[in-house]
Parts: structure tokens; C-alpha cells; sequence
């Protein structure tokens, strides 16, 4: 436990981050006895430093969290996506200097990139494929209409012919049947007469 004998002696305090000034308080004011500090604008550095106008500075204990590797932002919450897996990422900005990976776009390469954008127009194989199956799906409709329209015709002629069980003749016709049938009932007579004469 930190006993401070002097309280005026953090007045003034200034965090830094290499020469960057991340934090700072007035002359007349101190950070409490226990004080988390976010830096007011994100800052990448490799020292802090923690000065005040005072000849001497009073800590017990001090933290620095930064975001472990892979992760950036903040409040570390946002995921790097570097086309290189291996690189970090800026802890701050998200930057790859590897470019986005796969599936990623934007300075942060946070921005999902959308479905099949980087491939351009379609290729000729994809376009000669969709043609094709177009193509053999028009030709099974046609085959298929003409196989229907030719049953349907079938039934058709099939429920005329119930309709109508006697063909219709016309005139002439008729009249050639008739004297067809009347030449072969005479003929018919006539051998039966020559039958009958003969068995007498």
C-alpha cells in the first residue's frame, strides 16, 4: 500500500508514450490514488514515461496493457485480417502492410468483401456452361409440349370416335356400297339357284 506523505507531488503528472503526450493532468490537479488512464488518442511507441513538474514522483505500481498480437483498436476488440497470417497488424489502426486477406477490404481490412467482386465479369467457361444449360432445358420444354399436344390430340380423336361410332359417307359413296352389296346378293342367288336345280 502506497502512503503518500507529500499529495501535492503527482500534480501536474503527463504520461508519454515515446515523445507523445498520451495523458496529462494541470498543476493543480493529481490522478487518484488508483487510476486507469486510456491514452486521448491511440499512440504506438516502444517507452512510456511518466513525469511530473515536481522534483520527485510518488507510484506503487504501474500496468501498461497493449492488445496482444492478431487484435487492434481501443479497446483491443477488433480482429486484424492480414493477407500474410504471420504479420501483426498496427495495434492501433488494424493496418496491413501485407494487404487484406481473402474475404476482407478497407485500411483496416475490416470490411467484408462481397461475394465473387474479385473476379470480375464471368469467365467464358461459366458463360458457355449457363448457355448450354439454357440450351438443353429449351430443348426438354419443346419435347415435352410436343409429347403433350400430340397425347392431347390423341384423346381428342379417341373421344370423337365414341361420339360417332358410324363413319359418315357422302352420297356417292353410298351408293357404290349399295350397288357393290346388291351385285353380290344376285350372284349369291344365282348360285344358289344353279345348287338347287342341280340336286333335283
Amino acid at each position: 500500500m502506497c502512503v503518500f506523505t507529500e499529495p501535492n507531488r503527482n500534480d501536474g503528472m503527463v504520461i508519454l508514450v515515446d515523445d507523445q503526450v498520451c495523458y496529462g493532468w494541470s498543476s493543480t490537479e493529481r490522478p487518484d490514488y488508483v487510476t486507469d488512464v486510456a491514452c486521448r488518442q491511440p499512440l504506438s511507441g516502444t517507452s512510456v514515461t511518466i513525469r511530473t513538474p515536481q522534483e520527485f514522483l510518488t507510484l506503487c505500481e504501474v500496468q501498461i496493457f497493449v492488445c496482444s498480437d492478431g487484435w487492434f483498436g481501443d479497446n483491443c476488440d477488433k480482429r486484424c485480417h492480414c493477407l500474410d497470417n504471420k504479420e501483426v497488424c498496427d495495434k492501433i489502426t488494424g493496418h496491413c502492410s501485407s494487404g487484406c486477406s481473402h474475404g476482407f477490404l478497407g485500411a483496416n481490412c475490416q470490411t467484408p468483401r462481397a461475394i465473387n467482386t474479385d473476379q470480375g465479369p464471368s469467365s467464358p467457361i461459366t458463360l458457355a456452361v449457363a448457355i448450354s444449360c439454357g440450351v438443353v432445358i429449351l430443348i426438354i420444354v419443346l419435347v415435352a409440349s410436343l409429347w403433350i399436344r400430340r397425347l392431347q390430340m390423341k384423346i381428342k380423336a379417341l373421344e370423337t370416335t365414341r361420339d360417332e361410332p358410324y363413319a359418315s359417307l357422302d352420297q356417292t359413296t353410298v351408293e357404290q356400297i349399295s350397288e357393290t352389296c346388291y351385285t353380290e346378293m344376285a350372284e349369291d342367288r344365282y348360285d344358289a339357284r344353279y345348287i338347287n336345280s342341280s340336286v333335283r
